[in-house]
């Protein structure tokens, strides 16, 4: 019996940092929001460059940061979909 609880509260011990960790965003406001830019200027670009990944991983990160970095990610997006931002590609290229 004590070895049951030990093992259990061992296994929390262990657990709960790294569910803490999967749940919280794995990327800063700014980083997410430059991410998402630099993957709008890749896709308005026309080349095939195997993009769904990358969407799906920031699809997966939007779910986990703020209301605001998701908002201005849109924002941005939007702004470049409709040609309202020049395309930095050498920025996004050195990140």
């Amino acid at each position: 019996m004590r070895f049951s609880l030990l093992a259990a509260g061992a296994a929390a011990v262990v657990a709960i940092p790294i569910a803490l960790a999967a749940a919280g965003p794995q990327l800063s406001q700014d980083q997410f929001v430059d991410a998402v830019r630099c993957v709008a200027f890749e896709d308005v670009s026309g080349a095939d460059q195997g993009l769904g990944a990358a969407k799906w991983r920031l699809n997966v990160e939007a779910a986990r940061q703020p209301e605001a970095a998701v908002a201005a990610a849109r924002a941005e997006v939007r702004a470049i979909a409709t040609g309202e931002v020049a395309g930095p590609a050498q920025m996004c290229e050195a990140s």
